[in-house]
């Protein structure tokens, strides 16, 4: 709700008091520590709110009043003044590069100058303003996500200092990676809801992302939460799923539930995690569902090779062993990559223990190609394959056409 009142509007005035109550008495504002804020630079507005800003100035200015069912934000554009009344039950107060207040799809952010380092308290007892009207949650947004985790930890210190921990909650942005740390601040420092969202899926950098923070709190932290234990393993599949619906690659590198979140390339990686695995894994991955890979590579190890041949229920003895390891490297040498190929793995180790049986070898083969307008007037392209194979010692020959 918007008001001119650049003159004495008694109309505009019994409709604010009837809507957010009668201003303080002069007692109530000394004991409150304040009521209103001084004079503050609007650095910004919403579209709706544009022709209220000096067309010719470069500097608009706004000051907000408390009152006890709301708050009112007094615009000056040069000779008129506006008040924007709004109640609590709409207001969102966010606190980045200045005080940014929204409600009923409007905001206005003033400047985060040293006006504004004057007014934090002023923010600070809207926020009380709205709790004790009867607001149940008061969270706390980082909105451009550039806020620090020491930094989010001091800001909700300071204000569970005032309303209890149990109703404050934190919005974090990812814009600086440190949304699920930030997350985490804020509980440390008091706070009892996080908004978050799956894969962290958000705008810009994203959100919280609550498929890392889950097993964080749970696995590392002695809060409680309603989320058994042993449903930590869906994590994995809600995280797939919800990739699928947005046909979106899913990050091999994701925390916990990521392809590569378990997996050992380096030799002495694999080593070790298989003698103890706490040295590369700080949890047992099936927890979440996930589980241990270890690479085949160039830069693969006995331990590596050992892994993939017991899943495969192979035995091998040591030299067997070392020599299927240098195939191994001389093919990567080559260009072969066999990190996300263990099929081909498997069938250079059969081939080399002489599991396979030949059914046929291939002598050469031959293709052509053909470009030409066909009956219909159509320009197609034609190929056609001649192979010559030996099978059981006998010399076959066979031609193919097709268009590829």
């Amino acid at each position: 709700m918007l008001f001119n009142t650049t003159h004495n509007n008694s109309e505009a005035k019994e409709l604010i008091n009837d809507f957010l109550g009668h201003p303080f008495s002069f007692f109530q504002s000394i004991k409150m520590g304040g009521i209103g804020s001084k004079r503050m630079i609007i650095d910004e507005v919403s579209d709706n709110f544009s022709n209220l800003m000096n067309a010719v100035s470069d500097l608009n200015y706004g000051n907000i009043e408390l009152r006890p069912n709301g708050i009112l934000v007094m615009i000056n554009k040069g000779l008129e003044n506006f008040t924007w009344v709004i109640p609590y039950r709409k207001l969102v107060i966010y606190k980045t590069y200045g005080l940014s207040i929204h409600a009923d799809g409007k905001f206005i952010r003033f400047r985060d100058n040293k006006t504004y380092k004057e007014n934090k308290n002023f923010a600070i007892q809207c926020i009380q303003s709205a709790y004790q009207s009867g607001a149940r949650w008061i969270v706390l947004c980082d909105t451009n996500g550039g806020t620090l985790p020491d930094e989010i930890f001091q800001i909700v210190g300071e204000v569970v200092k005032i309303i209890p921990g149990k109703n404050i909650g934190i919005h974090a942005h990812n814009d600086t990676d440190n949304a699920v740390a930030n997350a985490l601040a804020a509980v440390n420092a008091g706070a009892r809801q996080i908004q978050g969202t799956i894969n962290g899926l958000g705008e810009r950098c994203g959100n919280t992302n609550l498929i890392s923070l889950i097993p964080s709190l749970i696995l590392k932290t002695k809060y409680q939460t309603n989320i058994k234990k042993e449903n930590l393993k869906n994590l994995i599949n809600i995280s797939k799923t919800l990739n699928d619906i947005l046909n979106v690659q899913p990050r091999n590198n994701a925390p916990y539930v990521g392809a590569h979140a378990f997996s050992h390339k380096g030799g002495l990686h694999a080593s070790a995690v298989e003698k103890n695995s706490s040295t590369y894994e700080h949890i047992d991955p099936e927890i979440v569902g996930n589980s241990r890979n270890v690479v085949i590579s160039n830069q693969a190890g006995k331990s590596n090779i050992l892994n993939q041949l017991n899943k495969l229920e192979i035995s091998l003895d040591n030299q067997n062993t070392n020599e299927i390891l240098e195939i191994i490297k001389e093919k990567e040498a080559e260009g072969y990559s066999f990190d996300t190929a263990l099929a081909s793995f498997e069938l250079i180790v059969r081939r080399e223990l002489g599991h396979f049986k030949e059914f046929f070898n291939l002598e050469k083969f031959r293709v052509t190609d053909e470009r030409r307008w066909n009956a219909k007037g159509s320009l197609v392209t034609e190929a056609e394959a001649t192979i010559y194979l030996k099978v059981n010692e006998k010399d076959i020959m066979t031609v193919g056409i097709g268009n590829g």
